[in-house]
């Protein structure tokens, strides 16, 4: 019984490994010609001015409880869940995700992109720019 389990969750995470791998890559091809990468400082003003606003961090929970932006929400890019989290949110949301430096950010407002989703903003230089400009932090969950 044991060995079935660990059989079938092998096979889940393979799945979900491949189907992140080819969304992330197709998705990657396209959203250098449509993906919104936006300042902080236009970040702020996107998430101050914007009914409907989601602000997503994708650094791991550990990253996020240590500072994140107010209201953020954690979607840990590195969860097998994640592609699956993404999909959950409001098509209809403005959507300003962040990383700690960008990189995961871009891949993941690509996905986002590749998942029917028209509002989304890469925010540049991730966390890390945020903090340096001295812009509010949270702390915690």
């Amino acid at each position: 019984m044991f060995m079935v389990f660990m059989a079938m969750n092998w096979f889940r995470s393979f799945v979900h490994i491949i189907l992140f791998a080819s969304l992330s890559a197709a998705a990657l091809s396209v959203c250098s010609a449509t993906q919104m990468e936006v300042s902080t400082r236009a970040a702020d003003s996107i998430i101050r001015n914007t009914r409907n606003v989601l602000v997503i961090d994708v650094r791991t929970p550990e990253e996020f409880i240590i500072g994140h932006l107010p209201h953020a929400k954690n979607i840990d890019f590195y969860d097998l869940t994640f592609i699956d989290s993404l999909a959950l949110l409001p098509k209809d949301a403005t959507i300003v995700v962040y990383s700690r430096a960008g990189k995961r950010s871009t891949e993941a407002v690509a996905i986002l992109e590749s998942l029917g989703y028209s509002r989304t903003f890469n925010m540049l230089g991730g966390f890390l720019a945020w903090k340096d400009e001295g812009r509010p932090v949270a702390k915690g969950k």
